[in-house]
């Protein structure tokens, strides 16, 4: 599982939060052959990228949270999915992938799906920029393939890929952007990347990932979104050797593994590796957020928690 224009997170974040959909793998069966259970696919999840800080209350059957305006209402009806009320008023709609073979089970501030397909669970949760749902696939059966279907106010949704792989909604009513879900990436338990990318079809965003014969567990990219920015959050490993990097060019060379930040390298490499280089120092990471629409312009900063692992 990324998500836009503020951002939302759709896991492993639109005119406010919306993220990719991430992708968590595995947590295996038991001896028994038993499926994981909730909290050992939130445990995955969690070791992938730890859960935000977010207030969420159990209303019936869903989850409710409200951040900044943002409201979001997770269900535990797998049909039915993720609701996010922008502060503009629009209304994204954003379906679970596969049939769930039971509903939801609400734990915490997560809501789990089993049986989204074989060895495949989904897992969502309410974000600062919006919602996430990650993925947990508990196999090398699960399939490669992961389809989200995705409306604004109850209408099927434009979807726009751009050249760096990052997906925007659009509503069809004003052929206005509501979203952008970031380029989807993941990476296996050794630090290799496992390929993974989105496409659309119509309304629905369909993410491919080839985890077969990766090192296991795999994990998607911390990237999110807000309305015109979105924020890259390195690990402590790739801070360390960003840090190393005494030039602008070896910078820029390094960076060529994250295409999004191709463009202006060369004139911010030496403060990348500067900041890089401080994170390191204080046992913090290094983050960067840069602009979806237009000239790219970015801006190297640290951070600590969450992705800082």
């Amino acid at each position: 599982m990324r998500a836009l224009l503020r951002a939302l997170t759709l896991a492993v974040v639109i005119a406010f939060a919306l993220s990719g959909p991430g992708i968590a793998l595995p947590v295996s069966a038991d001896a028994s052959g038993a499926p994981p259970t909730a909290a050992e696919s939130i445990a995955a999840v969690n070791a992938a990228a730890p859960a935000p800080a977010i207030d969420a209350t159990q209303s019936m059957d869903e989850l409710v949270a409200d951040q900044s305006g943002t409201e979001v209402s997770i269900s535990t009806e797998p049909s039915a999915g993720t609701d996010i009320r922008t502060a503009e008023g629009s209304l994204v709609e954003i379906g679970v992938p596969g049939s769930a073979s039971e509903e939801g089970t609400i734990t915490g501030s997560e809501v789990v799906y089993r049986g989204v397909a074989v060895d495949a669970t989904a897992v969502s949760r309410p974000t600062a920029e919006g919602a996430q749902t990650l993925l947990v696939l508990d196999g090398s059966d699960a399939p490669t393939t992961f389809r989200f279907p995705i409306s604004v106010d109850g209408a099927a949704a434009q979807l726009r890929e751009d050249a760096a792989g990052a997906v925007t909604v659009i509503s069809r009513e004003d052929g206005e952007a509501v979203a952008t879900i970031a380029p989807a990436w993941a990476t296996d338990a050794d630090g290799h990347p496992v390929p993974t990318s989105f496409r659309v079809d119509g309304n629905v965003l369909i993410q491919t990932v080839q985890h077969r014969g990766a090192s296991y567990p795999v994990v998607a990219d911390p990237n999110t979104c807000g309305v015109t920015t979105c924020t890259y959050y390195f690990n402590k490993q790739q801070t360390r050797d960003l840090a190393k990097l005494p030039t602008a060019t070896a910078v820029c060379a390094f960076l060529y593994k994250f295409p999004i930040f191709a463009a202006g390298c060369a004139s911010a490499g030496a403060v990348v590796a500067y900041q890089a280089d401080r994170a390191k120092d204080r046992k913090m990471c290094l983050k960067i957020k840069y602009t979806r629409f237009g000239v790219t312009v970015w801006w190297p900063d640290i951070y600590s928690g969450r992705y800082c692992k």
